[in-house]
């Protein structure tokens, strides 16, 4: 590599091999990639793949604990032998969940949080507060409480505070995990434009990729800590597919429909594979635009008529409000769950969907309405906690996991068995170490939950929380941080429990999951529910809170939501085989 391409190197790593103390194999392994200035770039991968290691290995805070090995660059030079102030300034980091400091306080005292840490002067400290409000369009909440703000206001100031410092990257870790699909799309929209305005580079690992990929200019995707494609998002999505990747499928819709439609013969494509909404249209349009169609509507069995199932959570014109004095958060709400389905309910943060959770598991009850649980009303003590058959999966998987060791915590889940459906064959003891399997936690079930990932601690929760053998699932934000291979377990353990009885009530902003896999859908807004049905009229009826399937197609077919879907209708229109196993090959 020239000088002056290294010079031009924010980051650089060359054989790079990182290994966590205490581990067997690296997490890292002969990584050699670099990122130039004014780049934006993607890290992809399944859970587990490195992606948080290299993310962390690359900013301003302290290091991951364990050897390394090779040469990792920043500004070319030895990345830890810039002093850690310098790298703080230089390299802004973002978490899924930011600890902003102040952490009590208002949005303005911790946009200037950072600047007075690092000794900024008072004159300076005030004027880059006044730009970053402008610039972020911040300045009418600037003086709220952060307390107070929702998840995206949240990371917004976050990242308004790392940009004060004037970086020269941005280092972020699924940034967006916790938000509505609409605030997230906004935040890596933000993200763009300061990559595109300042030239600060963006490095990113996000499993939202039908929105990530779009806006990046590489997409650098691992496996097992190695680096397996590292190309424009277009080239790497095709390289995934030629070797049968199955990180395949978390690619954009746009790539998964042309890759399938091209492997069965029925388009030619020339150049890379459409990444964007927007490039699957026209390829769309180019394809079947003007010609006579054969078939234009999704063909679905009708779905059962609302009420035909036994309820197994009621809402009733159910009022809540957090204080005696203060606005209510549920008004009004009715919702029916029915027993043996899966019920997914979306919406944008802070509207209530989680309130509405606490609700339905009898954490709290509504001081107007009632709330009843297999035709009993509840009361005042969570069912889950005194008996009942119901277990609630909070945001927050750290509430559920309180022992020592991530084994003791699934032992005292099996321990509280409720007496439903089992999610595994089996006595406690083979079933703890079958789950382990499933949620693919082995070899992590003797360390702390604090020593794992946040989507190892996730996937703990949901398995401590199938543990207990619920009648009467309720899950909050289950498949944030997981990967669409994972996503798949997930959906089919699901569909078993409830095929023996179960029932589910999910809150997601995962709009694709829930098109793919719920019974019924629903969305909140203003503490109720203001449209539900089955995923197929759900979705197509929506505009916004849509899949990337149906705005790519409704332009030419009726109702389809899925990219198998699409497929099947693209198949039959261009007389080729109409095969419903789609991607059967990946």
């Amino acid at each position: 590599m020239g000088a002056a391409r290294r010079a031009m190197r924010i980051f650089d790593l060359d054989g790079y091999t990182f290994t966590y103390r205490g581990a067997r194999r690296a997490a890292l392994r002969d990584v050699s990639a670099g990122v130039d200035s004014g780049e934006f770039v993607a890290v992809c991968g399944k859970s587990g793949s490195g992606k948080s290691t290299l993310l962390r290995s690359l900013a301003a805070g302290p290091p991951p604990e364990g050897e390394s090995s090779g040469e990792l660059l920043f500004c070319g030079r030895p990345l830890l032998s810039s002093p850690r102030g310098e790298r703080e300034r230089r390299v802004g980091y973002v978490t899924q969940d930011p600890c902003l400091r102040p952490a009590a306080g208002t949005a303005r005292l911790g946009l200037a949080a950072g600047m007075e840490r690092l000794g900024f002067a008072a004159a300076d400290v005030r004027m880059r507060v006044a730009e970053m409000a402008c610039f972020f369009g911040i300045q009418h909440w600037l003086d709220a409480e952060i307390s107070e703000l929702s998840g995206g206001q949240r990371q917004t100031l976050n990242l308004a505070a790392l940009m004060a410092l004037r970086p020269d990257a941005v280092v972020l870790d699924e940034p967006a995990a916790q938000l509505d699909p609409i605030a997230a799309s906004e935040f890596l929209e933000m993200l763009r434009k300061i990559n595109r305005e300042t030239g600060v580079a963006v490095v990113i690992s996000e499993h939202r990729l039908e929105d990530l990929l779009p806006l990046s200019d590489r997409a650098l995707v691992l496996d097992g800590g190695a680096v397996i494609a590292d190309a424009p998002p277009g080239q790497a999505g095709a390289a995934l597919a030629r070797r049968g990747h199955d990180m395949f499928m978390s690619m954009p819709t746009p790539m998964r429909v042309f890759m399938e439609l091209e492997g069965r013969g029925l388009l030619r494509r020339e150049g890379s594979l459409p990444v964007t909404v927007r490039e699957g249209r026209e390829g769309l349009t180019a394809a079947l635009g003007g010609r006579p169609l054969a078939k234009a509507s999704v063909d679905r069995p009708p779905a059962p008529a609302p009420g035909a199932g036994r309820a197994a959570i009621e809402a009733r014109n159910a009022w809540f409000r957090y204080d005696r004095h203060g606005d209510d958060v549920i008004r009004g709400l009715s919702f029916r769950a029915e027993a043996g389905r899966l019920s997914c309910i979306s919406g944008g943060n802070g509207v209530g969907k989680s309130t509405a959770l606490m609700l339905m598991c009898g954490a709290a009850r509504p001081y107007r309405g009632g709330m009843y649980i297999c035709g009993s009303k509840t009361g005042s003590v969570a069912p889950d906690r005194d008996g009942g058959p119901v277990a609630a999966l909070p945001q927050d998987p750290r509430a559920l996991l309180g022992g020592r060791t991530l084994r003791l915590c699934l032992e005292d889940a099996a321990s509280r068995s409720l007496g439903g459906p089992a999610p595994l064959p089996g006595d406690a003891g083979d079933a703890i170490e079958a789950m382990a399997g499933l949620m693919e936690l082995d070899g992590l079930l003797d360390r702390s939950p604090d020593a794992v990932s946040g989507g190892e601690r996730q996937r703990a929760a949901l398995a401590a929380t199938l543990l207990r053998r619920p009648g009467i699932l309720l899950l909050d934000e289950p498949t944030k941080g997981m990967d669409s291979h994972f996503k798949e377990k997930f959906a089919a353990l699901l569909k078993g429990l409830l095929g023996r009885g179960a029932t589910a009530v999910m809150v997601s902003h995962d709009i694709e999951f829930c098109a793919r896999h719920a019974d019924v859908c629903a969305l909140f807004f203003d503490g109720a529910v203001v449209s539900s049905g089955a995923p197929g009229p759900f979705f197509s009826g929506n505009s916004y809170y849509t899949t990337a399937a149906n705005r790519m197609s409704r332009h030419i077919f009726s109702g389809a939501v899925t990219a198998e879907e699409v497929v099947g209708l693209c198949a039959e229109n261009l007389g080729g085989p109409v095969n419903t196993r789609c991607f059967s090959a990946l």
